[in-house]
């Protein structure tokens, strides 16, 4: 049976939402509701899951598919249902769509509110989908750059586009809604599938859309994005399908984040382990063992990063490394607060992690069990319990693989500690992003990033600030029509109940 809205005070309880909600969030819920199609491009902490469950209810959905990137997170969108709508929060409501094919298809036709499923598991049924008569009112896309829809070419992009067309021939989809603190990390081109899948009569070529918001030179091997143009007239065209809160925005709402160098002095054999790496392409770990080479450069820069991060990942007779002898460090410098051992420490290698504990358990005289790990292939329930007991309790401490920092929150953290980071600024921003929610009770946060001059660490910061810089000059316009908006409208919001 349908659920039965007359049985739920929907005026009350989106009255409720929009006096919890901060000013950050209720533009985003006005937008979804005027246009039904809205990117929520969010800073992260700034509570976008909040907003979307808020803008899918003004819609009185029947049918609400939510896509996830890893299965960990199907159980989060149930906790969130719970925290802020738990008129809504019965098992029966909620049907995570997981197992075999078969089960998973016969979880789809069950009745229910909500059918929350990963991409890949919704990759695997598309073509099972689109043979079948099924509706979705509201299709919110969770981490929409890990979903495809940043590449015009992938299978997420298609599927969806695929997915809507079907359900269209039934029934108007009411609500779009793709969610994500990092849209874009290279330009505008990044932006065209989500758009394309929002307003596909409004944003039809792609290489109309990217010649024109990108200066593009074409040297022979087809043409290369160098660098943005037309930013004010991207910010006018997209405005009415984005609601974008940008860092600087999240900042007036969110603890103070530093971004703090620290400094690491390798030693002399660490010092010969790399370079020999870096010039020979090998390493010669002990006479029992066998040489370590690589083939490729691509093979050679992992290898450089693991010695910097933790030697011992390549050998047992190899050290644990300064990096974390720095990190044990600097926490030791804090040793006259009560929670002076609450941090969280990231690791790109979840071979470190292991050896990492053992030597963070030793140094601080901390037991196993209080240096909890956080990895990926983590069901939601060990998450769960990992954030439940971070907060209750000062004297432990979260050592974390940096792909697998999503998907939960440890807003209690005095510090996080990178003993190395990633290529990738979105994925560094999110690992820091855990210790920074709006709820959160810090007044201060520090990221401290381990730099080894004259190495690797030199070269990945003056990539990531390249990248942060071309990132900068495509929302420099959206930043400014933003604020003109939100000026402008300031009188004139109404709460969300009222025009639902």
């Amino acid at each position: 049976m349908p659920f039965d809205y007359s049985t739920v005070d929907l005026e009350g309880i989106l009255k409720r939402a929009y006096d919890q909600m901060s000013e950050l969030q209720r533009p985003a819920v006005g937008k979804a509701r005027a246009r039904g199609r809205v990117v929520f491009n969010m800073w992260m902490g700034t509570g976008k899951s909040f907003a979307a469950l808020t803008a899918g209810f003004c819609f009185k959905p029947q049918h609400w598919l939510i896509l996830v990137f890893k299965k960990s997170e199907t159980t989060n969108w149930a906790a969130e249902i719970e925290k802020w709508f738990p008129e809504f929060s019965a098992p029966e409501l909620y049907t995570i769509v997981r197992g075999q094919a078969n089960e998973r298809h016969t979880l789809y036709q069950r009745r229910s509110l909500f059918y929350v499923t990963t991409v890949g598991s919704f990759l695997r049924d598309i073509k099972w989908l689109v043979t079948r008569r099924i509706r979705f009112d509201v299709v919110t896309i969770d981490e929409l750059h890990k979903t495809g829809l940043r590449n015009r070419k992938s299978q997420g992009f298609s599927s969806l586009k695929a997915l809507v067309a079907k359900v269209e021939k039934l029934q108007p989809v009411k609500l779009i809604n793709p969610l994500t603190g990092t849209w874009t990390s290279k330009g505008s081109v990044q932006m065209w599938p989500t758009l394309n899948l929002l307003a596909p009569t409004v944003f039809r070529s792609y290489w109309k859309f990217a010649n024109t918001y990108n200066i593009m030179v074409d040297y022979g091997f087809g043409q290369t994005i160098i660098g943005p143009q037309n930013t004010e007239s991207l910010a006018l065209v997209t405005s009415p399908y984005v609601h974008h809160v940008s860092e600087a925005d999240a900042a007036q709402h969110l603890p103070p984040l530093q971004r703090i160098i620290l400094p690491v002095s390798l030693t002399k054999p660490e010092w010969r382990d790399y370079n020999t790496m870096a010039r020979h392409m090998f390493l010669e770990p002990g006479e029992e063992e066998e040489l370590i080479t690589v083939q490729t450069v691509l093979a050679k820069l992992t290898r450089l990063r693991q010695l910097i991060c933790c030697p011992r990942i390549l050998s047992p007779d190899f050290p644990i490394g300064s990096v974390i002898e720095a990190i044990v460090d600097k926490i030791k410098e804090n040793d006259e607060l009560p929670n002076w051992k609450h941090n969280i420490v990231i690791t790109p290698f979840v071979k470190s992690i292991i050896p990492f504990r053992s030597y963070l358990a030793e140094e601080l005289g901390m037991s196993l069990d209080d240096i909890m790990i956080v990895q990926g292939g983590m069901e939601g329930a060990e998450l769960k319990h990992v954030e439940r007991r971070f907060r209750t309790d000062p004297q432990t401490m979260i050592l974390a693989s940096l792909k697998a920092a999503d998907a939960w929150n440890a807003e209690t953290a005095l510090n996080v500690y990178f003993a190395h980071f990633d290529w990738d600024q979105d994925l560094n921003k999110q690992a820091e992003a855990r210790s920074r929610r709006v709820d959160g009770t810090q007044k201060m946060i520090r990221s401290y990033y381990a730099h080894v001059p004259n190495s690797i660490t030199a070269d990945m910061f003056e990539i990531l600030n390249r990248k942060e810089y071309s990132n900068k000059l495509t929302y420099q316009d959206v930043k400014g029509l933003m604020e003109r908006l939100r000026a402008r409208h300031k009188k004139n919001e109404v709460p969300p109940q009222e025009t639902c």
